[in-house]
């Protein structure tokens, strides 16, 4: 089912076997993974080499994404990303903190032209790591259309990973559906499949649809439950493609050759969201909800099935590898009952807000904004203006953000900030600035929502040495740098008065300095972080370095 495979001459970025812990379109929170996931031993420090003659396009540095990270812009339009590096060649390690001291900013995010720093094929340029939101050591890598800068799956041009397993399908979900491909609250059912049998899964009994299940417009949906695996290796990664026929029609398909970064949060639409953060199952729906603009459903179909009571319907799945390993599932149902419940009040207008439309809530303390396309289906209103302030189902996701706008209550609010409790009773401090009087913030939740104070500054601790060590002999020194209310938004480091860039590791809470070979003797290091609401703390002594 895959597109046209390219095969051009690009070298390996790793000089080790490449093995895949995370593929293309794997299900992520909130987003697609965008690009291969290369193992590298559960070490750091591996070369990393350019695929491709070009050059550096951009190089960011940031303690959350990607964090250290380079572009490399091709010839032939296309532009290979090398992420969670470690550090990066001598003379891109050069420039960079070149800059760094220059703006004074330890996390920056540069663009290159393309008669800097040219690359050739095979050239090194950067090491491996675990720097962002990396869960171990390992190459984030990717290939991109230079122009549109949408993902492509890596494994169209000619990377060989050894692949002789067929996915698994480990069960499957049924939904009442609306004709605009909403799911009717309760209305779902969820069936265990038998094991699979030389890549065949065949369901002996004819599935009955529970009675009253479906509204009167008579229209079922389906997901399944799908992960792959690679050889030799045990983590579970994400299939490749599916096809889903009824009575040997074709009601619905995808294949994951290309992503649109700007889409990718629509993950939350594609698969059953509730399923995936509250059992870690991964439910790929086989329908489109109205809206939806994935580009990985090549054919025109939404997989939106109208059926007839005491009708027995044939299902046949399939579900892919990028190498054509495929599982097929054959299956009857049949709806038992006749008695079709009614579906026009199932989303009442008072009580829920829709995708369609936008909207805005305000009184004299509390302002709710929100934009048309911010929910993918229904969700309940759940609305309060006074306090406790609160819109939304907290267990439902939304594709853009909620602007909340609270009264502040002093004229003087700096230290203010939006708090949101969503799903599980967790709290999240919004980024939150002053404007005419209002504390204003956007939210990715919804939830209930709170004005806070944080006056208490972040704490800064030596990590790896002690100040009254009579000598420190070491050849990188940390310090723990957090925050208990907000976040920690600045850190900087001054040595003997002069500013030097630091990584802020957000796994650790650290920053480290590197000691030059030739820096004996007594020193004075000040170590100055703040947070969110401008609290500051400042840790200085003087060290004697060994």
């Amino acid at each position: 089912m895959h597109g046209q495979k390219s095969d051009p001459e690009l070298h390996a970025p790793l000089n080790i076997p490449l093995r895949i812990s995370a593929n293309f379109g794997e299900l992520r929170s909130n987003h697609f993974h965008m690009g291969l996931d290369f193992k590298t031993n559960k070490k750091e420090g591996y070369p990393i080499f350019s695929i491709d003659q070009g050059y550096v396009s951009r190089v960011r540095i940031s303690p959350y994404g990607y964090g250290k990270v380079v572009y490399v812009n091709h010839p032939n339009g296309l532009t290979s990303v090398y992420a969670h590096c470690s550090k990066f060649n001598t003379m891109i390690d050069s420039v960079m903190q070149a800059l760094q001291i220059e703006q004074n900013e330890n996390e920056i995010d540069v663009f290159f032209t393309a008669d800097e720093i040219e690359v050739q094929v095979g050239d090194l340029i950067a090491y491996s790591g675990n720097t962002g939101h990396s869960q171990g050591p390992h190459l984030h890598f990717e290939i991109r259309n230079t122009a549109t800068q949408k993902a492509l799956n890596p494994l169209l041009f000619g990377f060989e990973i050894a692949d002789h397993i067929s996915p698994e399908i480990m069960s499957l979900r049924i939904y009442s559906l609306t004709q605009e491909g909403y799911v009717i609250p309760g209305k779902i059912q969820k069936v265990t499949l038998p094991e699979k049998n030389k890549g065949q899964i065949i369901f002996a009994d004819t599935l009955a649809i529970h009675p009253n299940f479906l509204c009167e417009e008579g229209n079922v949906g389906f997901s399944f439950d799908m992960q792959d695996l690679f050889d030799e290796e045990s983590n579970l990664c994400g299939i490749y493609s599916s096809r889903l026929e009824i009575d040997d029609q074709l009601e619905f398909c995808q294949a994951i050759d290309s992503i649109d970064f700007t889409d990718s949060r629509y993950i939350n639409n594609h698969m059953d969201y509730t399923a995936f953060t509250n059992d870690k199952r991964h439910f790929q729906k086989t329908f489109k909800t109205l809206g939806n603009p994935l580009e990985i459903y090549p054919c025109d179909q939404n997989g939106i099935k109208k059926i007839e009571a005491n009708k027995v319907y044939h299902l046949a799945f399939s579900a892919s590898d990028f190498k054509n390993n495929e599982t097929k599932l054959s299956l009857n149902f049949q709806a038992e009952s006749k008695a079709f419940m009614s579906c026009r009040e199932i989303f009442p207008a008072e009580k829920y807000l829709f995708p369609d439309s936008s909207y805005s809530f305000e009184n004299e303390k509390i302002r709710f904004l929100i934009a048309k396309n911010t929910f993918y289906e229904p969700v309940l209103k759940n609305l309060s203006l006074n306090t406790p302030f609160s819109i939304g189902d907290v267990d439902q996701p939304i594709q853009k953000t909620i602007a909340v706008a609270i009264k502040s209550p002093v004229s003087n609010s700096e230290k203010y900030y939006v708090q949101v409790i969503t799903s599980g009773g967790i709290k999240k401090a919004l980024k939150s600035s002053l404007l005419n009087g209002w504390i204003n913030a956007e939210s990715e939740y919804m939830g209930t929502f709170s004005l806070n104070q944080d006056k208490t500054p972040p704490t800064i601790a030596a990590y790896n040495f002690r100040i009254k060590d009579q000598k420190i002999s070491k050849s990188e020194i940390y310090w723990k740098i957090q925050d208990a209310t907000t976040s920690v938004q600045s850190y900087n480091l001054y040595v003997d008065g002069i500013w030097k860039p630091v990584y802020f590791d957000n796994k650790s809470y650290t920053i480290g300095y590197e000691i030059p070979e030739v820096f004996s003797g007594e020193h004075q290091f000040k170590v100055v972080a703040s947070d969110q609401c401008n609290n500051t703390q400042i840790w200085e002594a003087t060290l004697n370095i060994d």
